[in-house]
C-alpha cells in the first residue's frame, strides 16, 4: 500500500475507500487519500496505516465545531 496524505476534497459525496473499498461519506475540505491520487481512504483505514493524519482531521474538525458556536 501507498503513502497517505491530507488533501483538500474538492468531490464529496460517497466514494469507496481506496483500501478496504467500504463506501465513506466525504465532504469539501481536508481529508485523506492516497499518496499521488484523489482516492479517498476511510478513517478506519487511515486510523490502520497513518494514525497522526487522522488525528490531525480529528484536530481539525473538533476546531471547526468549536468555531461554529
Amino acid at each position: 500500500m501507498g503513502e497517505m496524505a491530507i488533501k483538500d476534497n474538492i468531490g464529496g459525496g460517497d466514494q469507496a475507500c481506496a483500501v478496504c473499498g467500504s463506501m465513506v461519506h466525504t465532504h469539501f475540505g481536508p481529508d485523506l487519500f492516497l499518496e499521488g491520487s484523489m482516492q479517498i481512504v476511510c478513517r478506519e483505514c487511515g486510523h490502520d496505516h497513518a494514525p497522526g493524519l487522522v488525528e490531525l482531521l480529528q484536530l481539525g474538525d473538533k476546531a471547526a465545531a468549536l468555531s461554529q458556536h
